[in-house]
């Protein structure tokens, strides 16, 4: 859907992502189960009784996902011996170290620090912005080219999540000019 032009689709299929639709139907079934546990988490961190950090609830999460996947793996019987395949490469250890420091643990921690403090909608609603950062960190540190058309969807982005979240204050400030 986000794919403006035939260059990005040739591009997707160049770098072998395979087909976009089935990219677009892998992201709605992790948007649906991942706003579930968001939901789930903020009934539990905001609960009374309950004393436990969004990064000490983040780290619960990471160590009990990378359990499970080793339990569904022995249950399996097809062990695939993925922390090897890691470490093989020092180049791509190195980069999911970082991507998991970033992404799971501080990123997750810094959401779920917002979920505790915003209504649902609005922390989600600006969660939304990632593509718009994806975007301005390839044309930073990757120095891709951005067609004129992926930065107007940007600024588009950008604006929706503006109206989205001050609705109320911008309804208030256009009723009384």
């Amino acid at each position: 859907l986000l794919i403006s032009s035939t260059k990005e689709r040739n591009e997707v299929k160049q770098e072998k992502f395979g087909l976009p639709w089935r990219g677009v139907l892998y992201d709605v079934t992790a948007c649906t189960l991942t706003a579930l546990a968001f939901i789930f988490a903020k009934i539990t961190l905001t609960s009374s009784g309950t004393n436990i950090s969004a990064f000490h609830a983040t780290w619960i999460r990471v160590i009990t996902a990378f359990g499970a996947l080793m339990i569904f793996d022995l249950v399996r019987q097809k062990p695939t011996g993925f922390i090897r395949k890691v470490f093989y490469n020092k180049r791509n250890a190195i980069l999911l170290f970082f991507g998991i420091t970033f992404g799971a643990v501080l990123g997750l921690s810094f959401f779920l620090m917002a979920y505790t403090r915003l209504k649902v909608a609005e922390a989600s609603t600006i969660l939304s912005l990632i593509p718009v950062n994806v975007l301005i960190i390839s044309v930073i540190i990757y120095k891709k080219k951005v067609s004129t058309q992926s930065w107007l969807y940007s600024l588009l982005a950008v604006a929706g999540v503006i109206v989205l979240i001050w609705r109320d204050n911008l309804i208030k400030y256009f009723q009384g000019i």
